[in-house]
């Protein structure tokens, strides 16, 4: 089993890293964009009403099926203008992982696997702040 869902993460990136399934955020009219990272929809849905600021909520297929890959994706070449014009703040630890140690998806080995991820660099964002890293010694967060 261990072997055939190691071959369809491999064939999985290798196609959606070139033909990405999913909205991206960068084709939505947004002027400040909050993502909750597995926040699960129908629950946000079921306790809204106990706060004021939850106006309305929506969502969208994700152009990752898991952060790491969402990562990759989102913050792509295509969208250089985007990026560099975005202050990213983010809690997660695959933000280190892709833009300082410049490893990406899959976060195992496979059999077969040939992505084209086309991310970005850390340089290209107008502010990218890494807040898990802070939470780290200097020596496992990469000097952050």
């Amino acid at each position: 089993m261990h072997a055939a869902f190691t071959t369809y993460l491999g064939l999985w990136y290798t196609g959606t890293s070139r033909w990405p399934i999913g909205t991206h955020i960068y084709d939505e009219d947004w002027d400040l964009l909050v993502i909750l990272d597995a926040c699960r929809v129908d629950v946000l849905e079921t306790v809204a009403s106990e706060y004021d600021f939850v106006e309305t909520f929506d969502s969208r297929w994700s152009v990752g099926s898991h952060s790491h890959e969402w990562l990759a994706q989102t913050f792509s070449e295509d969208y250089s203008d985007e990026i560099e014009n975005t202050a990213y703040v983010s809690g997660n630890g695959h933000t280190h992982e892709t833009f300082v140690s410049g490893n990406y998806p899959p976060d195992e080995t496979v059999p077969v696997c040939w992505p084209d991820w086309r991310t970005v660099d850390i340089d290209d964002f107008g502010q990218l702040d890494m807040l898990w890293g802070m939470c780290l010694p200097p020596e496992i967060a990469g000097g952050q």
